[in-house]
């Protein structure tokens, strides 16, 4: 007679089970399974370079608002100063997770992560919403205040960019979006130049805007010195035609005489008198000579 089978059939029954769950990555209840990296075990066998110390990382938990593009740039920026090599970013990363993030991160399959682009990739895929980011029709929408001035609209402008994670744009084309955003009296003054970058929209409204505060100052010193007797100031004016289209070719500046006393006169060897008598000499001097004069006078002569 044929022995009877020692197994119990409802045991064998749940090894198989096991085993599918096993595969599957999943454990029955009442099993704890021993924790495994889900990347390569040749990663932990590279050791950091001498020096380097463990950056201390901004946890990302998934559950406080952050996107899992800003996570990835403030993660990387200190695992760069070790190198650009994957074996880093697989190692470092993980300890930048905590709470549901580092529970995802622990569920992943054993040797199921080979490359750091893989697991960058599986991280946006489970937590990225979407919510906290900009599009380029944000970005657009972006212009300046009344009041705004231009380094404040610049870095309002660069916030909302920062926020548009997956937009690719080119250094020119974004510049062209900031300018048409500034004011139309900074904007009309600068209508026709190209500008191959977000700083040189930023220096070049900047010029503009401190152009107009100088003549605004000017303006009202003049108007509220109209009705009153007094000393003439001893700075000269020269006018300038506001309509010229090389205004940004234009250095304004001003120079105030600061009067010497009269016991110490000055003698500017550039002078030569006139022809004509004696008692009636009259000094002029050598145009071509006026940068000379000028650079003796800085020197001699106080000017402010």
């Amino acid at each position: 007679m044929p022995q009877a089978s020692s197994l119990d059939p409802s045991q064998n029954f749940k090894d198989q089970i096991a085993n599918v769950l096993s595969e599957l990555g999943l454990e029955p209840k009442g099993r704890a399974r021993a924790y495994q990296k889900p990347y390569l075990e040749y990663v932990d066998s590279i050791s950091y370079p001498r020096g380097f110390k463990i950056p201390d990382f901004v946890k990302f938990t998934g559950e406080d608002g952050r996107s899992t593009f800003e996570h990835i740039g403030q993660c990387l920026a200190p695992i760069s100063e070790v190198g650009t090599s994957d074996v880093y970013k697989l190692k470092l990363f993980p300890l930048s997770l905590s709470g549901t993030a580092f529970t995802w991160f622990s569920s992943l399959a054993p040797k199921s992560i080979v490359t750091w682009a893989q697991l960058e990739q599986e991280f946006h895929e489970y937590f990225y919403s979407g919510e906290m980011e900009l599009r380029l029709t944000d970005l657009i929408l972006v212009k300046q205040k009344y009041n705004e001035s231009v380094s404040e609209y610049i870095h309002r402008f660069r916030d909302v960019k920062n926020q548009c994670f997956s937009l690719i744009i080119a250094k020119k084309d974004l510049a062209d979006i900031a300018f048409s955003g500034l004011l139309a009296r900074i904007k009309d003054r600068l209508e026709g130049q190209e500008f191959s970058d977000l700083n040189q929209v930023l220096q070049k409204a900047l010029a503009q805007e401190n152009h107009a505060k100088d003549v605004k100052q000017y303006g009202r010193f003049r108007d509220n010195n109209k009705s009153k007797v007094r000393e003439k100031p001893a700075v000269n004016v020269v006018a300038h035609d506001s309509d010229s289209t090389s205004d940004e070719d234009v250095d304004v500046c001003i120079v105030k005489w600061v009067q010497a006393p009269k016991s110490k006169p000055f003698v500017c060897a550039a002078l030569k008198p006139t022809p004509g008598r004696r008692e009636e000499i009259k000094y002029t001097f050598d145009v071509s000579k006026c940068v000379k004069i000028l650079i003796f006078c800085c020197k001699q002569i106080k000017l402010e």
